[in-house]
């Protein structure tokens, strides 16, 4: 069994301003003068308010992952391109050795 944890101030402050960004664009493409706009408005901060209430008593799972299997894997595909590419260069300058 997992063990949980609140999720960090940081996380939450993020989400936040992530959502704040997010209503401030949808705000930014629709005129203030524009019939509706303050429902649209009071609709996004209503969201926004009860996403970061829900987000006060989330909890997470506390072991974060370990992604070095992933990083070292990624470095030898990194090389194993590099080599194939060098093979292909050398292959194709024999081609245009050859068709000259």
């Amino acid at each position: 069994m997992k063990k949980w944890k609140p999720i960090s101030s940081e996380t939450k402050l993020m989400t936040w301003n992530i959502m704040d960004a997010a209503v401030t664009s949808v705000l930014s493409s629709i005129k203030p003068g524009r019939r509706g706009f303050n429902e649209v408005q009071d609709q996004l901060n209503n969201l926004r308010d009860g996403i970061s209430e829900r987000l006060s008593t989330a909890k997470a799972p506390a072991k974060k992952v370990d992604h070095s299997a992933i990083h070292a894997k990624r470095k030898m595909i990194r090389e194993d391109l590099k080599m194939q590419e060098e093979q292909l260069a050398v292959l194709e300058a024999e081609i245009k050795r050859l068709e000259k």
